[in-house]
């Protein structure tokens, strides 16, 4: 029997009526909001990690310098708790290719599945397969591996005896391709080498087109249902192309620790060449491990840059990134999930759903790509302050700092960026920066700070005025923008208001303050003030009532 594809039953189906998964119509949604599910039955449950990188210390037994693998742990974990029949993991098992480094990860693998067994007893099937670090991490620190085993290391590289290390490790056979069928689902993976190895690559890839294609003339991939294909390094066109008419198909690939909060598929899924999907999967690696752009297509700021994006190298800010994956008769769900100790596996975003069915597809309008997404952004709806939520500002004698507060108003979604606004005087353009969100690559409830967000700006990028106006805009992992809290900040430190004849106080935007005794102005004897902390001081000069600030002013009303 020869290959099928789409034409036959496709994959990823055009989407759904708002009633649910089970009703089809003419629009295709990839992440669905809450309450919608799909309709069929569980078939099939498998968890992925990548990139864990395990680093040997110095004596040769345990993790270097202290680290700890509890977030992998809490990964492998959480996945025998959701009862998962898999787990993927794409690759750099360990960090400097050491035999050991992997070692340690099996360790902690057999004692969550002891005999690659459930609590149950069904067995949980690894589908693993070694990255770059794996094959070539001693190149990147041979100082590193002399210090721990001396001049000759080498005999301790995975590359060296990789077949039989395997096998040792991991009691299974090694193959540079393999093709595993879990509960009737059908996994294909290979090693994608690195560096100096390409005929080696080339020879794995195509063993592995040749593990699918014969999959397909047997029978056993028609487009009835998904199957997938995993590697370090993402799919290069050499295996894209043979594999064309298998759009049924979903890749999965690690190696560039790119958090999963972002959805532009150029960071996401679809590079050029592609056939058919492949979804880049987070990393579990302490450090480095929630890569994100510096610049997004829907940043205001000069050039799209946003700032923020070194948040991976924050001191003491780690981000542990990994999926859940149910698969039912009607749709695949991928869940995105924070293994950070103690912040419980929450999700990171919305589920991710791919409906199953009737039609092929194409770059245009595949469930990746930007014109589907941005459907989904739209269903979702845009991200949003809490109602009485306050910019906050604070003027420096070198800076403006914005603290801006978590946009946490839509369940439905959460902000990638905040698009910032400094307005001056009238007729001067107004200054855009644009800043990540603080934790959005961590769980939901358990960002960084509350999740509270800080921008500073230098002074002498600011608009002229005496008086400026900030807005903060929280925006969508694909641009689409909520609506902004702003306040005012003066720039002087002495803000004068002004008493009419009834002497009732006047609004005013710099500040409030409270009028505890009921003066006979301009007494200032007969007034007490009720300071909020912002407010360093405040007396009554030549009738006025006079507020000096530290200054830092909310937009608030004076009363």
């Amino acid at each position: 029997m020869g290959a099928k594809g789409l034409s036959r039953r496709g994959f990823l189906k055009g989407s759904l009526a708002l009633g649910g998964l089970g009703a089809f119509g003419a629009r295709r949604l990839f992440a669905l909001p809450p309450g919608w599910k799909p309709s069929g039955t569980l078939r099939l449950t498998f968890g992925i990690i990548s990139d864990s990188h395990y680093m040997l210390s110095l004596n040769r037994t345990t993790l270097a310098d202290g680290a700890t693998d509890a977030y992998v742990l809490n990964a492998l974990k959480y996945f025998r708790s959701r009862n998962v029949d898999a787990v993927m993991h794409c690759g750099d098992i360990a960090n400097w290719g050491i035999i050991k480094e992997m070692q340690l990860l099996a360790d902690s693998w057999f004692s969550v599945f002891p005999d690659n067994k459930a609590p149950d007893g069904h067995e949980v099937v690894k589908l693993f397969v070694p990255g770059n670090h794996d094959i070539a991490g001693a190149d990147n620190n041979p100082d590193r591996l002399k210090a721990i085993y001396g001049n000759n290391y080498q005999q301790y590289l995975l590359v060296n005896s990789l077949a039989s290390s395997w096998k040792s490790i991991w009691n299974e056979d090694y193959s540079e391709a393999w093709h595993k069928t879990v509960k009737g689902y059908h996994f294909f993976g290979y090693n994608t080498w690195n560096g100096n190895f390409e005929e080696k690559v080339a020879a794995s890839e195509q063993a592995v087109v040749d593990l699918v294609t014969a999959a397909g003339a047997a029978g056993q991939l028609d487009g009835t249902k998904p199957f997938f294909l995993m590697s370090h390094i993402r799919q290069r066109a050499s295996v894209m192309t043979p594999l064309a008419a298998y759009t049924n198909c979903l890749g999965f690939w690690g190696h560039y620790h790119n958090s999963c909060g972002l959805w532009d598929a150029g960071e996401l899924c679809w590079w050029e060449g592609a056939t058919f999907p492949r979804l880049q999967c987070p990393s579990l690696h302490p450090n480095a491990s929630g890569n994100l752009p510096n610049n997004q297509s829907f940043a205001r700021a000069k050039d799209h840059l946003v700032e923020g994006y070194e948040r991976m190298w924050e001191t003491g800010v780690n981000v542990f990134q990994g999926f859940l994956v149910r698969v039912y008769d009607d749709a695949v769900v991928i869940e995105r999930h924070d293994f950070d100790v103690g912040h419980n596996n929450a999700k990171i975003g919305p589920d991710w759903v791919m409906p199953i069915a009737d039609e092929r597809y194409t770059k245009a309008n595949h469930p990746f790509s930007q014109t589907e997404l941005k459907k989904t952004d739209q269903a979702l709806g845009a991200p949003q302050f809490k109602p009485g939520a306050l910019l906050g500002l604070s003027l420096d004698s070198d800076k403006v700092r914005v603290t801006i507060p978590n946009a946490n108003g839509n369940a439905n979604t959460r902000a990638l960026i905040f698009n910032v606004e400094v307005i001056g005087a009238e007729g001067e353009p107004s200054l855009w920066k644009s800043i990540y969100a603080k934790g959005c690559d961590e769980g939901i409830g358990y960002e960084t700070n509350g999740g509270v967000t800080v921008l500073d700006i230098p002074r002498e990028e600011l608009p002229a005025g005496e008086r400026i106006t900030v807005r903060a805009y929280p925006v969508s992992p694909l641009g689409l923008e909520g609506t902004p809290i702003s306040a005012p900040l003066y720039m002087k430190n002495k803000v004068r208001v002004k008493i009419n004849k009834d002497s009732e106080l006047s609004r005013v935007a710099a500040g409030r303050y409270v009028l505890t005794k009921d003066a006979k102005l301009p007494n200032a004897d007969n007034i007490e003030f009720e300071l909020p902390e912002w407010v360093k001081r405040a007396t009554v000069e030549d009738g006025e009532i006079v507020i000096y600030t530290k200054p830092a002013p909310f937009s608030l009303l004076v009363r």
